[in-house]
């Protein structure tokens, strides 16, 4: 009998040791099972998101190719398209790492929580999120096309990650006025106007930001 072949018409067994009891490579060169991306891949991933993020912040949605990106990136457009299904989810994923990378710093927040009143408790929100946006030149410039470009992030969406990502802030606007005992206000209300306020402000202020101040971060 060859060796291998069942008679019972099931698949043999192959036996402890063998070629056939090794797992099989799947997608990628991955082991069948291994979904998760190799730490090679991330950081191809993250060196593409960081070089395109400054490219996005200096000339716009529509101001740039995945050609030009790619350059940039040091990758060729296969490669480019290897992480990314097309230039919409570059920019998506690029917003979406820039807004995640935002940090509200304690000093602002306790800012806030000394804030002698409703109106200075609202301003030093105000101040607490400019603060936070001011500490990443790109998420400014980023800002800037997003809205004024009417690029492919959805502004709903734009507005609802931002929101997240200086959610510490409205919380600690909403622990002053409960603390004390502020008179009724709408604090989603208040936030999404402080909120509308900052984007302008960054808006017009990264305009006039020199470009060399964003060249280095392609280091």
């Amino acid at each position: 009998m060859q060796k291998g072949i069942s008679l019972t018409g099931k698949a043999p067994v192959p036996e402890v040791g063998s070629e056939a009891a090794k797992p099989r490579k799947g997608f990628a060169g991955r082991n069948q099972g291994e979904g998760l991306p190799s730490s090679r891949i991330l950081k191809s991933r993250e060196r593409i998101l960081a070089a395109c993020a400054v490219q996005f912040a200096l000339r716009g949605y529509h101001g740039v190719s995945t050609r030009e990106l790619a350059h940039e990136a040091q990758v060729n457009e296969v490669t480019l398209f290897r992480h990314f299904p097309n230039k919409v989810e570059i920019y998506r994923a690029v917003v979406t790492s820039q807004l995640d990378k935002l940090e509200v710093r304690d000093e602002v927040l306790t800012q806030i929580s000394k804030s002698r009143n409703v109106r200075e408790a609202i301003s030093n929100a105000l101040k607490a999120m400019e603060n936070t946006l001011a500490l990443s030149p790109l998420v400014g410039r980023l800002l800037q096309y997003s809205f004024l470009e009417g690029g492919p992030f959805p502004a709903e969406d734009l507005r609802a990650r931002l929101e997240r990502a200086l959610s510490p802030i409205r919380i600690a606007l909403e622990v002053w006025l409960e603390a004390a005992d502020a008179p009724s206000l709408n604090v989603e209300q208040t936030i999404l106007g402080i909120l509308a306020q900052v984007v302008v402000r960054q808006s017009m202020s990264t305009l006039m930001v020199d470009d060399t101040i964003l060249m280095p971060m392609l280091a």
